[in-house]
């Protein structure tokens, strides 16, 4: 039953936000539609309902197999415990569509016991910032229908998240140059050319075999679509350094008209590339948090703290990336000394805006470095809270170029 506001089905009911407008659609239970521009990516919400008494971790484990066949691409980020009087869980992941758009899929799943309920919310990465709010209170205060007699709650999500990571390695596919034939090639930006004499060096080879330039050092059509990505001064939008436990580098990104040229060492779990050596590539600027995010290998993982933030002294971080052997902080709590012998791998995301410093462990979990009097802090994160910041300041240095 619907009326203007509200929505009752037997499963669940909830209420349609302000502004939104619900629609019919065969298979879903109910659908809101956002309201937007003309032209504009439909913002939208679908609650379905399925009869089956599994579990509401083995629901979750079914949702992402389907977003993985149902959206070839598709970059499982995080997979979180909703809580609630039915505990649910909350999925998300971000997919391709066409050639240059992407979209953004929060889904949350209940199971009562008789039936699975799935609220699913799709928008594009600039859409978001407006959508998320929205969303996420209708996840937060959906009725859902559950006998009185059946516990719905789980306890073998409790201390680990779904572990994706080994089906969903970054490919990039692109030509591979020492970093420093970039700079070379940079050279041509203003005439067109490479000067001769630079080509009988590795670099201008590099830049030839590559497919930048001809044997002359005139830009081919590969080289000059590179080229116009820095026809800006403000064209660098991002730099990513990475450090510690992985193979070092960083990846730089420099926004043009339509697309976003990135030049980076593999991401992990990729065979590392030699000492110095980029793989180039473009990708358009509704893509850029997913690569950027995929490039840094977020997935699935859960959040684990003391009770006690540890206040480390300045410089004890960098020297812990640095150098494993490095000891703990004598106050550390378990879950920090634990962390303190995992592999750690840093990465500095560079905008004109500011700096956001992370730290991965090579289980997947995230901290954020946060400076505070007399020294810093880790904070953990867990992955949805890495993938919302990393959005945030990559939307907003497209924004400001």
């Amino acid at each position: 039953m619907t009326d203007a506001s509200t929505i009752v089905a037997d499963a669940f009911s909830l209420s349609i936000p302000p502004g939104w407008s619900s629609e019919r659609f065969d298979g879903a239970d109910a659908v809101l539609v956002a309201p937007v521009a003309a032209g504009d990516f439909r913002a939208n919400v679908v609650v379905t309902s399925v009869e089956s008494a599994a579990s509401v971790d083995e629901a979750l484990r079914v949702a992402v197999e389907a977003a993985w066949h149902q959206h070839p691409g598709a970059q499982i980020v995080a997979t979180d415990v909703w809580p609630g009087e039915v505990e649910g869980r909350r999925l998300v992941f971000t997919y391709p569509v066409g050639e240059a758009d992407q979209l953004e899929v929060q889904k949350w799943i209940w199971a009562t016991g008789a039936r699975h309920v799935h609220l699913s919310a799709s928008c594009t990465p600039v859409q978001r910032a407006a959508v998320d709010p929205v969303v996420t209170r209708l996840a937060a205060t959906i009725t859902i229908a559950s006998p009185r007699d059946v516990d719905t709650r789980s306890d073998a999500f409790a201390d680990a998240a779904l572990d994706v990571r080994d089906r969903q390695y970054m490919r990039v596919d692109g030509p591979r140059v020492p970093r420093t034939a970039l700079d070379l090639l940079a050279t041509a930006s203003r005439n067109g050319r490479v000067a001769m004499s630079a080509l009988r060096g590795a670099d201008g080879a590099a830049l030839i075999e590559a497919g930048f330039v001809n044997r002359f050092g005139g830009l081919t059509a590969r080289g000059q679509d590179v080229c116009a990505h820095w026809a800006r001064p403000t064209s660098a939008v991002l730099r990513v350094d990475r450090s510690g436990g992985y193979a070092a580098g960083y990846l730089s990104a420099w926004f043009a008209a339509s697309s976003v040229l990135l030049a980076a060492p593999h991401p992990p779990g990729i065979e590392p590339l030699p000492d110095g050596q980029v793989v180039v590539w473009t990708t358009s600027p509704s893509r850029l948090v997913a690569a950027v995010s995929a490039w840094m290998g977020l997935a699935p993982a859960p959040a684990v703290a003391d009770e006690r933030d540890v206040v480390l002294a300045s410089g004890a971080i960098e020297r812990r990336i640095r150098d494993a052997t490095t000891p703990p902080p004598q106050d550390a709590g378990p879950h920090l000394l634990a962390a303190w012998a995992r592999g750690w791998t840093a990465y500095d995301i560079r905008t004109r805006e500011g700096l956001l410093p992370l730290i991965a462990l090579d289980d997947g979990r995230w901290w954020r470095r946060r400076s505070v009097d007399d020294g810093e802090q880790l904070v953990s994160m867990p992955a949805a809270a890495v993938y919302d910041a990393v959005h945030a300041v990559v939307l907003d240095a497209l924004l400001s170029a």
